[in-house]
């Protein structure tokens, strides 16, 4: 992995990109659970914008320091690897590889990708959101039958950003790429 971490990071733009996608995931992750607290307020006549973003700020440092420590660094984990595996991506495909592997690679980083988001963020939201997919077919008892009650699907999530970087990680150091 150290090959292509230096593959990718030596272009600026892409340590732009990396550092821009930190934010956003961070942002995004510790303000969901409060969209419609946020969205509420912000739509209030006498409401600015400097105190929808204090509103945001604050949301932001009490999900730091209102959470467990375990909740805090899963999320981070989750930040920082889906963070890595779409820089990768985006410097993978911006290699113009069109080979054989090049649909599998795509295919495992856009599944980790897919995975990491829908277990990202806590473990409430991830098994929301799957509760819901479930509740679909008619199984949302599975996940209170589950001993972690849902966490599973973070640890999951965590697993497939891991395998999809790894698979592209390796595909970048064999490759003769740009």
């Amino acid at each position: 992995m150290g090959v292509a971490t230096k593959k990718v990071f030596a272009s600026r733009s892409l340590h732009v990109l990396f550092l821009s996608l930190l934010v956003f995931f961070l942002i995004l992750f510790s303000t969901v659970p409060f969209y419609s607290t946020i969205r509420d307020f912000a739509s209030l006549p006498a409401t600015h914008v400097g105190e929808v973003l204090v509103l945001v700020w604050n949301v932001m440092v009490g999900f730091f320091t209102e959470n467990a420590l375990s909740g805090v660094v899963y999320t981070l984990t989750i930040v920082a690897l889906l963070s890595l595996n779409i820089t990768f991506f985006v410097f993978f495909f911006r290699s113009l590889y069109v080979g054989v592997g090049f649909w599998k690679t795509i295919g495992s980083g856009f599944g980790g990708g897919i995975l990491g988001i829908l277990g990202g963020g806590c473990a409430a939201c991830g098994t929301f959101v799957i509760s819901y997919l479930l509740s679909l077919v008619g199984a949302q008892w599975i996940i209170f039958a589950l001993p972690l009650e849902g966490k599973e699907f973070g640890i999951v999530g965590i697993s497939m950003l891991i395998f999809s970087l790894a698979v592209i990680s390796k595909r970048i150091a064999e490759e003769n790429t740009v």
